[in-house]
């Protein structure tokens, strides 16, 4: 299992957005469908594969206040803390490309403008055998 934990940015600055980070166990299954997405974007020569994902958790939990983490490492109580501060989206998707993944979901009852973006992940960090990444 891979626990990751990224930032998360609006892509209209204006809107008050309150969902500030991403967290999500990957299992070693959702793993492998992440490499092989991945290879299938290199084998059809397209940009980006993207799906439907539901398996992350949205949250109002900042990443900023996540200085007190020693070397990344994401405990399971602050794991608990994020779900507590989660928030409901709209059509959360998984976005892969050759060398790298990300999470994007709508602001719920948004419009286009109000797409929320996690970091891109690179494909190589999920096949190493480091239990956790935190991109801020």
């Amino acid at each position: 299992m891979k626990k990751i934990l990224l930032s998360v940015t609006c892509a209209n600055s204006e809107v008050n957005n309150e969902i500030d980070s991403f967290y999500i166990e990957l299992s070693e299954k959702q793993k492998k469908r992440i490499i092989q997405l991945a290879d299938n974007v290199s084998k059809l020569g397209v940009f980006v594969i993207a799906e439907l994902d539901y398996s992350g958790e949205w949250s109002k939990w900042s990443v900023d206040s996540a200085d007190f983490i020693p070397d990344g490492v994401i405990y399971n109580k602050l794991a608990v803390e994020i779900v507590k501060l989660g928030v409901d989206v709209g059509v959360p998707m998984l976005r892969v490309k050759a060398d790298s993944f990300q999470f994007t979901a709508q602001i719920k009852h948004g419009t286009d403008d109000m797409l929320l973006s996690t970091r891109q992940v690179s494909i190589d960090s999920i096949k190493d055998n480091e239990s956790y990444i935190n991109l801020d």
